[in-house]
């Protein structure tokens, strides 16, 4: 995009006020990730901003963060929970809890 955007001969604007959504989904069906503590685990340890910024760049007006499950400027749009999804993890913390969801009465 910065090449781009240095050029005069090419103009970038968005398609639309919406943008495209993108989700990340557990396969709850596959035994470890059928379990609520591992999941919360795992969105503890990840970044929004990591995974927009690989999928969409580095510059951060090509990405918002801070999403939920709505489309943001929508009607269900909300920010109650966003904190599961936004909060800056503990890796050491996240990768305790996932080793006792994981295989509980095993060591860490």
């Amino acid at each position: 995009m910065p090449l781009l955007r240095r050029s005069r001969d090419v103009v970038i604007q968005g398609a639309t006020s919406l943008g495209t959504f993108g989700t990340g989904v557990f396969n709850c069906l596959h035994p470890l990730f059928g379990k609520p503590a591992v999941r919360r685990a795992i969105l503890r340890a990840m970044s929004q901003q990591d995974f927009m910024s690989a999928a969409a760049g580095a510059h951060p007006s090509l990405w918002h963060t801070g999403v939920g499950v709505f489309t943001p400027e929508t009607p269900l749009a909300t920010q109650a929970g966003i904190e599961a999804l936004t909060a800056r993890g503990d890796i050491t913390r996240s990768r305790e809890e996932l080793c006792a969801a994981a295989m509980p009465g095993k060591p860490s």
